[in-house]
């Protein structure tokens, strides 16, 4: 007797769509990141170039 595991289709076709989800909340997670990342970026290059025009 072979011990195999098997997974109706359903099953697999909601797996698939789990996998799906994930990548897809990955994707939008680093995206928001970057996003944030970006937004503090120009904060301080808008603080810096206050300060460099108050320096002239």
């Amino acid at each position: 007797m072979r011990g195999s595991f098997h997974l109706r289709l359903t099953h697999r076709i909601l797996a698939i769509g789990v996998v799906g989800l994930v990548g897809l909340v990955a994707v939008g997670a680093i995206y928001q990141i970057g996003s944030w990342s970006a937004d503090a970026s120009r904060t301080i290059a808008g603080s810096a170039r206050t300060v460099s025009d108050l320096n002239r």
